[in-house]
């Protein structure tokens, strides 16, 4: 007998267990729902304001392309790392690699790099290994 007893106060108590929780499942379900929206709102907020940053990228120098494209890229990174998932971090790197501005960044860079390799070193060997390490930087 005190082994049913047991047993009708162990399945009470489950009962009444569940019945607390379920409501507050809900209330996490929801919550979860609304901070997904507000950060998928937030990330398209801020990409649309990265992407400000490139609205005139046709006229710029050379030099103002380098600096524009750097701090494009810096800012979705950071809007990704803020309000992405880490499905969209992973799209976004992605991406990156395969973006015409990215090419075209690491171009310059490149250029600059093999500029700076020449400026610094007198010796044809130096300038040779460093103008070697400048191309494993940028392939």
């Amino acid at each position: 007998m005190k082994f049913y007893i047991i047993i009708a106060i162990a399945v009470l108590v489950g009962i009444i267990s569940l019945v607390t929780i379920m409501p507050q499942d809900q209330n996490t379900l929801e919550n979860s729902e609304s901070y997904i929206l507000e950060n998928k709102e937030n990330l398209d907020s801020a990409l649309l304001q990265c992407d400000l940053i490139m609205t005139d990228a046709s006229t710029f120098s050379e030099s103002e392309l380098l600096v524009a494209g750097t701090n494009w890229e810096y800012c979705i990174n950071n809007a990704i790392d803020l309000y992405g998932t880490i499905e969209q971090k992973e799209i976004w790197e992605a991406k990156k690699q395969q973006n015409p501005l990215r090419f075209q960044i690491d171009q310059i860079m490149k250029n600059t790099k093999i500029q700076e390799c020449n400026e610094q070193w007198s010796n044809q060997t130096q300038i040779d290994e460093c103008i070697e390490n400048v191309n494993l930087q940028f392939p």
